[in-house]
């Protein structure tokens, strides 16, 4: 009976020995097919490949189709105003992440080459667009200051240049941070821009 139970206990610290080998030979393994994969493609390769498992790796094509489907779509506003947000490796293979319009990139030498798009002729120049308003992506610069002017002139009743006179704007771009001026008169701005103006001015029909 004694001689029986030695052998078991023999038997499974065998059995422990064996298994816990297996797994150092596997790791021993895998840690030296990491070092040569590193050693043979490159570190900064290999990190980015890595990196791009776990949702940090480039975006280029995804930029690319957005800027060509925005140019395709003759849609001046998605491709001059609306900031992409890049991530590319450089030619030193660093990661690079950075926002830049459609327009932006087809105006930067290297960044278009790096993502692949050369620009769009049916929309040649963006410079002196003003982009539709859209109170989810801007903002009223001078908002105070406008609606002080305009509500003195609906208390005072001056028709005509509360409907005709032109106020300078500023908007900014809550995405992109980028800014603009046009001119508006102040029954634009009320109905367009939703200024206050005591919610609304009842003494005065344009």
């Amino acid at each position: 009976m004694k001689e029986r139970g030695l052998r078991k206990i023999k038997s499974k610290r065998g059995q422990e020995l064996t298994l816990g080998t297996i797994i150092l030979i596997i790791l021993g393994v895998a840690v030296l097919v990491f070092l040569i994969w590193g050693f043979s493609s490159g570190w900064s390769n290999l990190w980015t490949k890595i990196s791009s498992y776990f949702g940090g790796g480039t975006n280029v094509e995804t930029v690319r189709n957005a800027c060509t489907l925005a140019c395709d779509s003759k849609s001046d506003y998605e491709y001059c105003k609306v900031g992409r947000q890049l991530r590319y490796n450089d030619i030193n293979q660093k990661m690079i992440k950075e926002t830049k319009t459609c327009n932006q990139i087809a105006g930067d030498v290297n960044l278009k080459k790096i993502i692949g798009f050369e620009g769009c002729a049916e929309i040649p120049d963006c410079v002196g667009y003003v982009p539709v308003f859209d109170p989810n992506n801007h903002t009223l610069l001078n908002i105070n200051q406008l609606n002080l002017g305009c509500s003195g002139l609906c208390d005072n009743k001056t028709k005509d240049k509360f409907c005709n006179e032109r106020r300078v704007i500023e908007f900014k771009d809550t995405i992109t941070g980028e800014k603009w001026s046009k001119e508006e008169s102040c029954d634009s701005l009320v109905k367009v821009y939703k200024l206050p103006v005591d919610t609304k001015c009842n003494a005065i029909t344009c």
